[in-house]
Parts: structure tokens; C-alpha cells; sequence
């Protein structure tokens, strides 16, 4: 969700909050994730600020930050697992936003525009 929230995917982030009020994920915490807010749970506002400033500084985070998302509970495996998942998401968001991907059937009411494009 932090990818898309950034990258600004339209497509992603509506299907997404589908997927994640199926599996009964808090509603502040999908709201939080739409609007770009910091999480309240410590160890997730971690995972989301790694993943922010992974694709900010576009992977050199040097090692202090790295080892602050250690500190938070996750190992290093996480950060690959987390820097994969940002791989994968980047190639979607770029192809929704190049192909004007519209949303599917169902995904209507989960429809999404970056708050800066409000």
C-alpha cells in the first residue's frame, strides 16, 4: 500500500483495500495506508517508513536505517522480502498509471485519487 500510495496507483490501491477489508485488515489502519499517514502500530509505522525510504532513496538507505528496521523487530530476510515486494509493485503501479488501467467490477467503491490530486 505504501508503494502505491507513492507511486500513486490508482488501479493498485483500490484493489488492494479490496483485498484487504476481505481479509478483515482494521479500517484505520486501510485508512491511514489511502491517506499516507503514519501507522499507529510501532512495528508496522517501522515496516511503512523502511518501505517509504526504500523507494525514496531508491534502495541506499545506508546502513543506520537499515539496522533501525532491525531494531524494530524484523530481520533481515524482511528487508529483502520488503525490497522484492516494492520490485513487484513498481512494475504495476508503472503499468497502471502508462495504461490507464480501469477498475475491475466490484473495485468501484474502493476508488482512489493521491490526496494531492484532490
Amino acid at each position: 500500500m505504501t508503494s502505491n500510495y507513492i507511486n500513486r496507483c490508482h488501479y493498485c490501491m483500490a484493489g488492494h483495500t479490496m483485498m484487504m477489508k476481505m481479509a478483515k485488515m482494521p479500517d484505520d489502519i486501510i485508512e491511514d495506508l489511502r491517506e499516507g499517514r503514519t501507522l499507529a502500530d510501532p512495528k508496522l509505522a517501522a515496516l511503512q517508513s523502511f518501505a517509504r525510504e526504500l523507494l525514496e532513496t531508491r534502495g541506499h538507505i545506508g546502513d543506520d536505517r537499515l539496522q533501525a528496521f532491525l531494531d524494530a523487530g524484523y530481520d533481515r530476510k524482511a528487508a529483502l522480502d520488503v525490497l522484492a515486494g516494492l520490485a513487484a509493485k513498481l512494475i504495476s503501479n508503472f503499468t497502471n498509471a502508462l495504461a490507464h488501467t480501469r477498475l475491475d467490477r466490484g473495485m468501484d467503491k474502493y476508488a482512489w485519487v493521491h490526496p494531492d490530486d484532490r
